[in-house]
C-alpha cells in the first residue's frame, strides 16, 4: 500500500516524512532544512550508528579569524580535502560571493562517491550536500543519480531552495525526505533510523 505523505508533530510543530514508495521498501533518505539548522553535525551523528560501512563527502564552512565565512570546504569520509568554495578562489564559477573550484568537487566529492559505489564492503552512500555550488559539476549531478539508481542506501543533506534538479530529485518515488528544524534535530538521527528499520 502507497503512503504518499505522512505527517506528524513534534512539540506541536510538524515533523514531515514524505513517501512515495511502498511502505515495505527502504527508500534513499535526503534532509532538507534552513542553513545553520545543523544537517552536517546530523549527518555526523548519523555515520557512526550506521550498521554497515559508508562512503561519501561532507562540507564545512571556513571562516576567517573575525569569524566571517569565507568559503567552503569540502572532505571525503576517508580523509581527503579540498577548497571547493571561496571568495578568493580564482574560479570562472561563481555562486554568490563564491567562486567555486568544480575540479576540486570533483576530485573529492564525486570520487567519494564512485569509491563508495565500486566498493561492495559499502553499503551507505553520504553526500552533504547536494546544493548549487556542487551541482555546477556535470559530474557531480551524474553521480547523484547514479547513487541513487544502485543498491546502496543514500543519506544526503539536500539545499532546501527550489532548484529543477533537486526539484526533480525530492519527487523520485524512492526518496523519504525530512525537514529538520531547531524544534526536531535533536531526535532526528533516532526517527531516521527507526523509518528505516535500523537498529544500533
Amino acid at each position: 500500500m502507497n503512503t504518499p505523505r505522512e505527517q506528524s508533530l513534534i512539540h506541536g510543530h510538524p515533523f514531515v516524512i514524505i513517501l512515495t514508495m511502498a511502505r515495505t521498501h527502504r527508500p534513499h533518505i535526503l534532509i532538507t532544512g534552513r542553513p545553520g539548522v545543523g544537517k552536517t553535525t546530523l549527518i555526523t551523528r548519523l555515520i557512526p550508528r550506521l550498521p554497515g560501512r559508508a562512503a561519501g563527502f561532507y562540507t564545512r564552512e571556513r571562516r576567517d579569524a573575525q569569524g566571517r565565512r569565507i568559503g567552503f570546504e569540502i572532505a571525503s569520509l576517508t580523509g581527503e580535502r579540498g577548497i571547493m568554495a571561496g571568495v578568493d578562489l580564482k574560479s570562472l564559477h561563481r555562486v554568490g560571493k563564491y567562486r567555486v573550484d568544480i575540479e576540486t568537487i570533483d576530485r573529492v566529492g564525486v570520487q567519494a562517491i564512485r569509491h563508495g559505489l565500486s566498493d561492495p564492503s559499502v553499503m551507505f552512500i553520504i553526500m552533504d550536500e547536494i546544493a548549487t555550488m556542487e551541482l555546477l559539476s556535470p559530474s557531480f549531478r551524474h553521480i547523484v543519480l547514479d547513487a541513487l539508481a544502485s543498491s546502496k542506501r543514500v543519506i544526503a543533506t539536500i539545499q532546501q531552495r527550489s532548484h529543477p534538479f533537486l526539484d526533480q530529485l525530492r519527487s523520485r518515488p524512492d526518496i523519504a525526505l525530512f525537514s529538520l528544524t531547531m524544534d526536531n534535530r535533536e531526535t532526528m538521527a533516532d526517527r531516521i533510523l527507526t523509518s528505516l528499520q535500523w537498529r544500533e
